[in-house]
């Protein structure tokens, strides 16, 4: 007989036996270029929970930026990989847009900090994704406090209990089916982590996510 990787959550389980749904499982079809905006509406209900990532960036003029993302995530420990994507800002004199400030920045710099968003400072957070001018500081604006980091050069928030210090490793531009740009997924490599004492075990080294209190799209 076979060893079970994990343990089952549902007593009375075992390998092979299967695990059906409490519903009927007719599906509904739906193609997302016949959905129009209900395709947004849909998806983000979907996939979920996302964690939402806090970022910061430094413009070449070194003015900081701080912004949210909610399509976000881990893509690997090692070496430590994250992403997340930028939606193009609409308007302006380009036809598909323009890029985010994050964005913007990320491209001269080729650097940017990472935070886990947790309870105690959300609305700090929230408030970083205002209608800003580009020179203008989201730091100051949102009452978050700047900490200096040791590798890259945008910097951490304090009140983050989970940091990441981030080099740009590629991005990657998504378009629609006309080739129009709607997107662009940044990947950076994890070169440091802080994090605060108060939310870490420190026998296993890992963060301990009642202490985090992480907050994530639904």
């Amino acid at each position: 007989k076979s060893k079970q990787p994990h343990p089952a959550h549902h007593a009375g389980w075992e390998p092979g036996k299967k695990q059906r749904p409490p519903h009927d499982t007719k599906c509904v079809t739906l193609d997302p270029l016949k959905m129009g905006s209900e395709a947004y509406r849909f998806f983000i209900s979907a996939v979920v929970p996302r964690p939402i990532a806090l970022v910061s960036s430094m413009s070449a003029k070194n003015v900081p930026n701080l912004a949210p993302y909610s399509y976000f995530g881990a893509m690997n420990h090692n070496p430590p990989t994250i992403c997340f994507s930028t939606c193009r800002n609409r308007g302006g004199n380009e036809v598909d847009g323009y890029d985010k400030d994050t964005l913007r920045n990320i491209k001269e710099t080729k650097q940017f900090v990472v935070h886990i968003i947790s309870n105690w400072y959300v609305d700090v957070a929230n408030h970083s994704c205002g209608n800003f001018l580009y020179e203008d500081d989201e730091f100051k604006l949102s009452g978050a406090t700047p900490v200096r980091s040791e590798k890259v050069k945008p910097f951490r928030v304090e009140e983050a209990a989970v940091q990441m210090e981030c080099e740009l490793e590629a991005l990657h531009e998504i378009k629609d089916e006309t080739g129009m740009v709607k997107a662009t997924m940044v990947i950076g490599r994890v070169v440091l982590f802080h994090v605060h004492e108060a939310v870490l075990d420190k026998e296993s080294t890992t963060v301990v996510p009642d202490k985090l209190q992480p907050i994530s799209r639904m």
